[in-house]
């Protein structure tokens, strides 16, 4: 047997050999054998003169040194082999070798088409009237709204472009209020820190306003909340619906107001405005025209007025708030109308990105179950078959 191997080697494996000889001239490919044998036989050289005793043991069992070292030499090479055999039969090796060896075609970049503002602005527009029918309990807002009169933009705009306070910012400086209405409002909530009230100064300016702050189209809406103020919940959650379709110059000033009127009243420190009307009412009664008007002053019934307009101001920390599940029916929505579009655009990848049930079930069923063996060693390539190189190793 030792002949053989020597002659095998010496011949460059040109003579029969065993089985196990295939492994080792597979893996002798890739490296020079005489480098091997030499690394080896130094190695072992210093072991043995390291290990004197043992190995005069191994003499004395009639084990000879260049045996040994043949032996161990070869239990090396094929522990390395088989290593190699388990890399290579492994998921992990196919996913390093897949690209040089041609199975994995290449990646192409797919990009998802963004959804447009006018089409954000509808969405925002359709979901809003749907959810302040709900909310309102109508089975339909025919004579009620109108939806032309409703702005998807204005939405959008009242929704995101606010300040941490919750309160509109405007893009166009020229539609806020003048510097000092604003200066007046804020003299007047902060009394006695400021110089003095302007009260005839701001109620004139908010009286000589075109349309009141809840516009002559949301009349109707509004009026039809004044039924649901006996349930506080509902009637929050109609006024936060109905209080988006206003437009931002409207709802900032509307914001401002109502905060004003809620600090004057609670304000303990602020004299009494008029000596006979109590400050409450006196507020509201001179800015509830301001809030709320119809085209037709006949229509307008000055104690609804009056009611809406204290719930309000009562309530003006909550009624300008989103509601969470309106935001969340948007934002599904939205979700849903971009997976639409990547839909229509790439079918197939979509279908194979995001298959079916009927899908799932055509694949289980014409997919053959395999067992997977329990001991790794069974996975090896038989001895006869020929290693398989990929590109990656080929120079």
């Amino acid at each position: 047997m030792t002949l053989l191997v020597r002659r095998a080697i010496l011949t460059n494996w040109k003579c029969p050999t065993p089985s196990y000889i295939h492994w080792l001239r597979d893996v002798l490919y890739f490296v020079k054998v005489e480098k091997i044998c030499f690394t080896v036989k130094v190695s072992l050289d210093k072991f043995s003169k390291t290990w004197n005793p043992l190995f005069a043991l191994l003499r004395r069992i009639h084990f000879p040194f260049t045996w040994f070292g043949l032996f161990v030499f070869f239990v090396f090479v094929i522990f390395i082999h088989i290593l190699f055999l388990i890399d290579q039969t492994s998921d992990l090796w196919n996913k390093r070798h897949s690209v040089a060896i041609g199975d994995v075609h290449e990646c192409k970049l797919i990009r998802r088409k963004e959804v447009t503002s006018k089409q954000v602005d509808q969405v925002w527009k359709s979901m809003t009237i749907a959810h302040l029918q709900s909310a309102l309990g109508l089975e339909t807002l025919e004579g009620v709204l109108n939806p032309v009169h409703v702005n998807g933009k204005h939405i959008v705009h009242n929704v995101f472009i606010v300040n941490k306070t919750g309160i509109v910012v405007l893009e166009n400086k020229a539609e806020d209020m003048p510097y000092w209405v604003v200066s007046a409002m804020k003299c007047l909530a902060n009394w006695p820190n400021g110089n003095d009230s302007k009260q005839p100064a701001l109620a004139d300016y908010f009286q000589r306003l075109k349309e009141p702050l809840l516009t002559f189209h949301l009349y109707d809406v509004f009026v039809n909340i004044l039924s649901l103020l006996q349930v506080q919940d509902m009637a929050t959650e109609a006024l936060q619906v109905s209080c988006l379709l206003l437009p931002p110059p409207n709802r900032r000033r509307l914001q401002l107001l109502l905060r004003l009127m809620a600090r004057v009243c609670q304000n303990v420190h602020l004299p009494p405005l008029n000596d006979t009307i109590a400050t409450r009412t006196l507020m509201v009664q001179m800015f509830s025209h301001c809030v709320l008007g119809s085209p037709d002053e006949m229509d307008l019934d000055e104690l609804l007025a009056t009611k809406l307009v204290t719930f309000m101001m009562e309530h003006h920390s909550t009624i300008f708030q989103v509601p969470n599940k309106l935001r969340r029916q948007v934002e599904e929505h939205m979700s849903h109308l971009k997976r639409a579009q990547f839909q229509k655009s790439y079918p197939d990848v979509y279908h194979s990105r995001f298959p079916t049930e009927e899908s799932k079930a055509a694949v289980k069923m014409g997919k053959n179950v395999r067992l997977k063996p329990h001991l790794m060693f069974l996975n090896l390539r038989k001895p006869s078959q020929p290693f398989q190189r990929s590109w990656s190793f080929r120079t």
